[in-house]
């Protein structure tokens, strides 16, 4: 070969290197243009990762807080059902020990039905009256209270009078003797 031929190759190859360099520079800048870029999104979707890290914590603890609180709360129901079950099993007494004793109350007790009312009138004496028709010898003394049971009314002329005698003994006397009305 040449000089001049080997001058027309290494010139021939030295713009062919520039071009070379230029091609390699420029691919270069774009694939170091791409890679900021894709650190920027990978920067970006680490901070979102963090992001929705903290929002997955926060909302564990809160999962884990309405947790407690949901199961200190069937607690207290569960308590709570047992107070009201055992006030409802006292009440239940209560009522029943009530009634009885308003039955004891009333042991002294008879109502008259069926007498004409007047008014005015002395219940008292009234009784007093029935109680000597049927024999049964009775003192105004013997009589606690009485009175009529409602108020007279055009449906209801004469309602039922209820007495409280004194003792047992002469309340059974006259209701053991009522058969002779």
């Amino acid at each position: 070969m040449t000089e001049s031929g080997t001058r027309l190759n290494l010139a021939t190859l030295s713009e062919k290197i520039e071009k070379l360099t230029l091609v390699v520079n420029a691919l270069q800048s774009h694939t170091d243009d791409k890679l900021t870029a894709m650190l920027e999104e990978r920067k970006g979707i680490r901070l979102s990762q963090d992001f929705l890290c903290e929002i997955y914590e926060d909302m564990k603890k809160k999962l884990e807080t309405i947790t407690m609180t949901s199961h200190n709360l069937q607690e207290e129901n569960n308590n709570l059902k047992s107070v009201v079950s055992d006030l409802h099993t006292r009440s239940e007494k209560m009522e029943n020990d009530v009634n009885e004793l308003e039955q004891y109350s009333r042991r002294c007790c008879l109502e008259f039905e069926t007498i004409v009312f007047e008014k005015n009138e002395n219940i008292d004496q009234l009784i007093v009256q029935v109680a000597n028709k049927i024999g049964v010898t009775l003192h105004p003394s013997d009589i606690s209270i009485s009175h009529h049971m409602a108020p007279s009314t055009p449906t209801h002329p004469n309602p039922n009078i209820i007495v409280k005698f004194l003792s047992r003994k002469v309340r059974d006397n006259i209701y053991s003797n009522r058969v002779k009305l």
